[in-house]
Order: C-alpha cells, then structure tokens, then sequence
C-alpha cells in the first residue's frame, strides 16, 4: 500500500514540500507575533501620550484657572437685589465672593449650620456654612468667602452653598482663607 507523499501533513500544505510546512507556519506564527508586539507597542505608547498630554492640560489648566480667578467684594445688599433683578449670575456667577456683613441669624438643623445676613432689601442673603461649628453669633461682623456660582434661589432670596467664614469677631482668622486669598487681619491692617 502506497500512501501519498503529503498524506502526514494537513490538507492545507499539500504540495509544499515536505519539512517546508512547518517553516512557512512557524514564519507566519513569527509574523503574527511580531504584529502582536508591534500593536502592543503602540498601545504603550498611545497611552504614555494620552497620560503626559493629561497631565499637561492638568497643569496648563489650574495655571489658567489661577490667571482669570475673579475675586469679587460684594455687600449682602448687592447680592439679594442682583437675585431678585435676575442679574445676580451674570454680575456674581464666575466670581469668588467676598461678603463683609453683620449676621442677623444663625440656624443649625441636623448638624448643618446657615447664616443669615443683615440686609436693607426685602430680600435675604444667606449663607449655608454646612457642617462646620462655628462661634458666630447675631450681631457678630464676618467676612465669609463663597462662589457665586453655587448660589440657588430661594422665595425669600439668595442661598449661597459652601460659604466658608474667612474672619469674624470672635475667632481668630482661617489660616487657609487668609493665606490663599492674601486677607489682611486686624492686627496687619494697622488696629
């Protein structure tokens, strides 16, 4: 019985040669393999790329963010007319507030703590300081720092979220506020 010459090797390589079929698969499965790294290669790299280019916007961003930053000084009575004028986001919206006010109330409900502030207006401005203790008292002077954008409208006026007390009477000065918004205290202000 005479069996084919290529009847030990796969339908696919008859006719080649023998011996040759598994050096043109090993070829191929070397080709592969080699795209393989290659497509892992540039993956890696993509993705060096894509993180540096981040990090790069990352910092160009904050250094943008520090170069517009608009720091804003506004009275309570500005504020709650600007609200009820409806001008109150375009005036105060992309700024950081910087109030100097007399509280006329302060209300703690469930561990959060908001602030009313005296106004002229018949509308109110108040401040909520969220769960921060706070030595504050009606009649107390503060200077409280919040961003205009997180303010909401309410029936009676303006709610501004996240306020933080840079200054008051009765407490020394936060050392974060006055540092990173250059505040000066009583005493460097020549009292």
């Amino acid at each position: 019985m005479n069996q084919p010459e290529c009847a030990d090797r796969p339908p696919e390589l008859h006719g080649a040669r023998k011996g040759t079929g598994t050096v043109a698969a090993l070829r191929l499965a070397r080709i592969v393999s080699a795209m393989s790294r290659s497509r892992r290669r540039r993956y890696a790299a993509l993705v060096v790329v894509t993180a540096l280019l981040g990090g790069a916007f990352f910092f160009w961003g904050d250094e943008h963010a520090q170069e517009t930053m608009v720091i804003t000084r506004a009275t309570p009575d500005q504020l709650a007319n600007a609200m009820q004028r409806d001008a109150f986001f375009s005036d105060y919206g992309a700024s950081t507030l910087l109030i100097e006010a007399t509280v006329a109330s302060v209300v703690t409900r469930a561990g959060a703590t908001t602030v009313t502030l005296v106004t002229t207006s018949s509308s109110t401005l108040a401040c909520d300081l969220g769960q921060v203790s706070t030595t504050t008292h009606v009649g107390d002077t503060v200077l409280l720092v919040a961003e205009g954008a997180a303010a909401r409208r309410q029936s009676a006026g303006v709610l501004l979220r996240g306020c933080a007390i840079a200054l008051d009477q009765a407490a020394q000065p936060s050392p974060a506020c006055l540092t990173t918004l250059r505040i000066p205290t009583a005493r460097s202000a020549g009292a």
